[in-house]
């Protein structure tokens, strides 16, 4: 039997100007928390948005670092 789960999204917005008339907002998911049903959580976490590394916890109240 499978119990309630939440996800968290950690976001970040980056603002590119590329001239006086272009601006980009560009919206990054810098983690994601998996809370399971019995208090436990797994998160997922990139500490730099461009990173192809992503760290994973596990464990209870966990948190995502914004850098």
């Amino acid at each position: 039997m499978v119990g309630k789960v939440n996800i968290v999204l950690s976001m970040s917005v980056k603002i590119f100007c590329l001239n006086e008339n272009l601006e980009f907002d560009i919206f990054t998911v810098r983690g994601i928390i998996i809370e399971l049903a019995d208090g436990r959580e797994i998160s997922f976490e990139k500490s730099i948005w461009f990173s192809e590394f992503i760290t994973v916890k596990t464990g209870y109240e966990l948190t995502i670092l914004h850098h």
